[in-house]
């Protein structure tokens, strides 16, 4: 089983690999370019959302805990 670093690196490549022509052929503007990546990372790491004791899963309480 891939750990978070390996899907967060996985997601990033695989998603520039799909923006980085996009953008450069003019089809996408900066915003949408950088929106777009941060979708495929988020992608990537939804795996990691079924374990218990996942990174995104802790992070994401955390920030709850920050807001409330």
């Amino acid at each position: 089983m891939a750990s978070f670093e390996q899907h967060m690196n996985g997601a990033a490549v695989a998603a520039g690999v799909m923006v980085v022509p996009l953008h450069s052929s003019g089809l996408l503007d900066v915003k949408q370019s950088l929106l777009l990546l941060a979708l495929g990372v988020l992608g990537g790491i939804l795996p990691d959302l079924d374990s218990d004791n996942s990174r995104p899963v802790q992070t994401a309480f955390k920030i709850i805990s920050i807001i409330f």
